[in-house]
């Protein structure tokens, strides 16, 4: 046991070992940091988003979609159309996949 101990290439081996496993905590933990980075910015846009739009009902009392209708021809405005389809579609796939997978779960893995 103690000439284990001794070596010199087992205490770089350890070494080499814990380096290793450090390095790939750190890698994972920066990915989770970009993701929140992501999160908070997002959050951050929408709720900008929300306020602009809601002084704009408040000060012309039309709703952005109706604004927008009056502002813009007919490309733009299919284009925001698409778009809007776009961001509506993928936050309902999140609730969908995450109730999924939170059924799932609360299910026992059946």
């Amino acid at each position: 046991m103690y000439s284990m101990c001794l070596k010199p290439y087992n205490w770089l081996l350890l070494l080499s070992t814990i380096v290793e496993f450090i390095i790939e905590y750190l890698n994972i933990f920066y990915g989770v940091l970009q993701l929140l980075w992501v999160l908070l910015g997002s959050t951050i846009l929408g709720l900008i988003m929300q306020r602009l739009a809601a002084r704009l009902g408040v000060v012309t009392g039309l709703h952005l979609a109706e604004m927008c209708y009056r502002q813009y021809r007919k490309w733009p405005r299919l284009f925001l159309w698409v778009m809007m389809e776009i961001a509506i579609i993928g936050s309902d796939m999140q609730e969908v996949i995450g109730t999924a997978i939170s059924l799932y779960l609360l299910s026992n893995k059946l």
